[in-house]
């Protein structure tokens, strides 16, 4: 009789505690609160997103981690060094790379979206300093996280400036070279320019018919001076003669 309800016991406790276990395990598409979630996989998780239990890609050197016990339940940890635009995800306003390093994303209504272009020669890079996006090649009123840092129109033919989180005209690039990343320098031929072009303060140019010799002033080349023979560009060097 003992033995009897010895083996009841223990089947009742077997069932018990596989219910306990199965309750705890979260499933893709339930509703949640809090902090629920468990390792799908190591490289997926199920974690408690707006309300509901979604499956988040953990791309990462560390993956998914499960520090929770039953193993596979309770709070993990989800690697978020790269992530592709459109993929759920938790923290708002968490920055990370596209898997590819050309784009910064951020976690905007628990999806991975796309933030700005990273055209530059470094691209995105996410590492224990933060994540940094580097510019080359932008479209004028792109966005843009740090303030005067430059880059080159699609054409090439302008030097764009981050102002106020958007890509604006900084200097219109008529030159021979036009606009041009140099390392890790955007360079803007702007030897060749026409009266009221943007230009950066300081800024000298020939005008386009090679009859004047123009200065940037307020934001805009004016007319310096006429070259009684030809305003000549050499080497970046700009003579009125």
């Amino acid at each position: 009789m003992r033995a009897l309800r010895a083996a009841v016991a223990l089947s009742l406790f077997t069932v018990l505690s596989a219910v306990s276990v199965s309750a705890c395990k979260p499933k893709a598409g339930s509703k949640c609160t809090g902090t629920q979630g468990a390792c799908l996989d190591g490289d997926t998780a199920l974690l408690c997103v707006d309300g509901e239990i979604k499956e988040v890609e953990c791309r990462g050197t560390t993956g998914c981690m499960k520090p929770g016990l039953p193993i596979g339940t309770g709070d993990v940890t989800c690697a978020h060094d790269k992530a592709e635009a459109g993929e759920a995800c938790e923290k708002e306003d968490e920055p990370t790379c596209s898997t590819d390093k050309k784009q910064m994303l951020v976690c905007k209504d628990h999806k991975w979206s796309v933030q700005m272009e990273c055209s530059g020669v470094h691209g995105c890079v996410n590492n224990a300093k933060g994540v940094t996006c580097t510019g080359g090649i932008d479209k004028e009123g792109a966005d843009c996280e740090e303030a005067d840092t430059y880059s080159c129109t699609p054409d090439k033919t302008k030097m764009l400036v981050c102002k106020d989180k958007k890509m604006v005209v900084a200097s219109l690039c008529k030159g021979q070279h036009g606009c041009r990343l140099q390392g890790k320098k955007v360079d803007c031929d702007n030897t060749l320019s026409d009266v009221g072009d943007v230009c950066m303060s300081g800024s000298i140019a020939c005008s386009m018919d090679k009859k004047a010799f123009l200065e940037c002033k307020d934001g805009k080349y004016a007319k310096k001076q006429d070259c009684k023979q030809q305003c000549t560009v050499f080497r970046d060097e700009i003579q009125c003669r």
